[in-house]
């Protein structure tokens, strides 16, 4: 049973009735008032631990406020303003009331059968003026909970991975965004955050948590914004620019997750999901059961990939023929491409095989002693020869084989003073590859001396592989019921316990985990905005993700030359699948929106460290979906395209006051490509023509397709509109 809210404007506190509510009247004494006996009220009750001093409040929403307390008893909740005289639009049914002054909402709602009360008020539209105190009280002498400092505003939950979980400043210079330092030293007070990352992330497999784990709500200072996501203060920091409200941001993310562990066991059973519906079965079984299944999991990974793998060793058996002389120690390789920088070779051929060699002198004293060939990790398999002879190899069945160690012993007998030749044949099944670590060496078998195996490799290609033609490489499903990984686990203790907080929306920055398996992102992305919305009881709410930005390899410690992501042809990469998966949510779901940042990314490091214009990016399309902005929020999307006279014309959406080349002349555009009937794509010409852009080549006469950014990373990227928003990867003809 609840009582909604009595007011009184001015210094009139409100009269308190069980069920039923006081109204507002412009005279004290219209008020009607009854008696109320205080003797059921609760010995022991709390509060859930969403609420807390500092915390925001939604506006244009009811307000909900809950907790526990004794079986059949009563809790007494007060919404009072702090002494300031404030000016408030109350929107109570279809009845708009305001008054000015000091005034104090109350609720007495009793606990269900569960023991949990929720205290509802109505919805407060526009609040101007200071801040309220929440207290909540139970039977006399027993001391009430209070809860200072609240405000009014705008609450975003943001989620995701590590790019939303980047702070703004650390220690490690890779993981901090640039400038962070002086960033958390400025003044925010229209900003609260919760940070329910950090140290507070925690594991729920196959249970549903009642209270979120979290800081609590808190003001910006330099010690609760250092370890704050990054991504989600810009937006914040944004939002509060245009709107002139507090804004509160909910930070509920895990580096490295799936988007699996995020999505409900509810929504499994609704898309029929077993995979992960057999797997969430297992978080209440015995040992025995979960060792089992692991087992049988394990079996049938190992039998799919091995598959797989046949298939990509077989995918050009005349290629890989003719390479069959590679390892051999007099082979002529002196046209082969010299190389200084074998540990990112694949940036430049995509999925496939590529062969390095390299000549090394023995010196006379190592004649017949047992070498230590060390080649550090390579990405992914490799099989490795000395002066002809096989020495080693790794596959797919070594566990984590794309970060292995490779160390192969070299016979005594087959090591002799003067040139030898070290061959790999190394595939790159997944993202880009190569030899990724620094200090190779051929060393003596005690260590007493070595010979560096850095640079000065040659290379040539063997062949490349088409990722759609092979499908997906398998992933294995985790039973491991206390990863971060498991399916729905993060749903039970990160997002389900704060669907009871009312919200103005979400944002979302995910994707790298799931880059092996777009079609699968297409399925699961959707589900997962549903799902969310379902917890909030609101299938309206704007979802905003943030698009994969750009990246060759991940090693930030020793970064490729600046020009290393220059490619001579256009390659058929991963991450242009899992961008178009997470865009194809755009026009299917209702109020989803979208930051493009592509052009944001860092070459080496998965984590750009300038998250400044993605949270922009993300508050402009939440102005637009939320907050009914009628500007141009987003950057120029594919439409359609038109092949005529060995030209493709294609049209936009988006266009905001026109298409853009930036920091060229003539409207040439980059990262644009074309191929014909063949599928064979090259760097194309491309030129703005009004609204739509010209793409054509040379090399091809008639082209069929196009493609514009379907890359890891490119360093020149200049296809904006004039609002500054760049244009959204795509390719024509799926």
């Amino acid at each position: 049973m609840k009582c909604r809210w009595g007011f009184a404007a001015t210094i009139m506190l409100a009269a308190i009735m069980l069920g039923g509510c006081c109204k507002l009247c412009n005279k004290s004494d219209d008020l009607t008032v009854k008696s109320f006996d205080p003797s059921p009220l609760a010995k022991n009750f709390t509060v859930h631990a969403n609420y807390s001093s500092h915390m925001v409040l939604q506006l244009g929403k009811p307000v909900r406020i809950s907790g526990t307390a004794d079986p059949d008893g009563w809790v007494m909740v007060s919404l009072a303003s702090d002494g300031k005289p404030v000016e408030i639009d109350v929107l109570d049914g279809d009845v708009k009331l305001a008054a000015n002054g000091k005034a104090e909402f109350i609720s007495v709602v009793k606990t269900d059968k569960n023991g949990e009360w929720e205290a509802v008020f109505d919805q407060f539209v526009k609040i101007k003026g200071g801040s309220f105190t929440v207290t909540v009280s139970g039977a006399e002498g027993v001391k009430p909970i209070v809860f200072d400092d609240v405000v009014f505003g705008e609450v975003w939950f943001c989620g995701g991975q590590s790019n939303m979980e980047m702070p703004l400043w650390t220690g490690n210079p890779f993981w901090r965004n640039i400038g962070g330092d002086a960033i958390i030293a400025g003044d925010y007070p229209g900003i609260r955050l919760y940070n329910g990352s950090s140290y507070f992330k925690k594991v729920s497999p196959g249970v549903i948590c009642v209270e979120p784990r979290g800081s609590g709500w808190q003001r910006c200072t330099p010690e609760t914004l250092k370890g704050f996501s990054a991504t989600a203060f810009f937006f914040g920091l944004q939002l509060n620019k245009e709107l002139n409200v507090p804004v509160g941001l909910i930070e509920s993310c895990w580096s490295g997750t799936n988007i699996e562990p995020w999505i409900s066991k509810t929504a499994y059973e609704a898309a029929g999901r077993t995979k992960e519906l057999n797997a969430i079965a297992m978080a209440n079984a015995s040992r025995e059961q979960i060792d089992s299944k692991r087992a049988a999991i394990q079996a049938k990974f190992e039998s799919d990939i091995k598959k797989w793998n046949v298939r990509f060793e077989n995918f050009n058996p005349a290629a890989t023929a003719a390479a069959k002389t590679w390892s051999e120690k007099n082979y002529d390789d002196s046209k082969w491409q010299a190389t200084q920088n074998e540990k990112s070779l694949f940036k430049k051929a995509g999925l496939g095989v590529i062969w390095l060699r390299r000549y090394v002198e023995i010196p006379a004293d190592w004649a017949g002693k047992e070498l230590k060939l060390k080649l550090g990790a390579i990405d992914d398999c490799d099989e490795v020869w000395f002066d002809g002879v096989k020495v080693g190899s790794t596959g797919v069945d070594t566990p984590k084989y794309w970060q292995a160690a490779r160390v192969y012993d070299v016979p005594g007998k087959m090591v002799k003073p003067g040139r030898s030749v070290i061959a790999a044949r190394i595939s790159n099944i997944s993202f880009d590859g190569g030899m990724t670590a620094p200090d190779k060496k051929l060393e003596t078998s005690d260590g007493a001396a070595s010979i560096s195996l850095d640079n000065d490799w040659r290379e040539k290609l063997e062949y490349t592989a088409d990722a759609a033609k092979l499908g997906p490489i398998p992933v294995k499903t985790s039973i491991d019921i206390d990863s971060s990984h498991f399916p729905a686990t993060l749903y039970n203790s990160m997002v389900a316990p704060w669907g009871r907080y009312p919200i103005r929306g979400f944002i979302w920055y995910q994707g790298c985990s799931n880059a092996g398996n777009p079609n699968d992102y297409k399925i699961l992305q959707p589900m997962l905005v549903q799902d969310w919305r379902r917890n909030w009881q609101d299938q309206d709410l704007p979802f905003i993700l943030t698009q994969l930005s750009g990246m060759l390899r991940n090693h930030p410690e020793t970064p490729d030359a600046p020009d290393a992501w220059k490619r001579p042809e256009p390659q058929d990469r991963n991450w242009g699948y899992i961008r178009e998966a997470q865009a194809d949510i755009i026009g299917k779901v209702p109020t989803v929106g979208m930051a493009v940042a592509l052009d944001k990314g860092d070459m080496n490091d998965i984590h750009p460290h300038d998250k400044a214009p993605i949270g922009f990016r993300l508050a402009k399309e939440a102005m637009r979906l939320a907050y009914g902005s009628k500007e141009t929020t987003s950057g120029p999307r594919y439409k359609s395209v038109e092949f005529k006279d060995g030209k493709a014309v294609i049209s936009f959406t988006n266009i905001g006051s026109g298409l853009e080349a930036r920091e060229t002349s003539g409207g040439k555009l980059n990262c644009f490509a074309v191929a014909g009937d063949d599928g064979r794509f090259v760097w194309a010409d491309a030129v703005i023509d009004g609204d739509k852009v010209v793409v054509s080549s040379s090399q091809v006469t008639a082209p069929k397709h196009v493609r514009y950014g379907w890359v890891d990373y490119f360093g020149e990227l200049n296809f904006y509109n004039r609002e500054g928003f760049p244009a959204e990867p795509f390719r024509t003809g799926k």
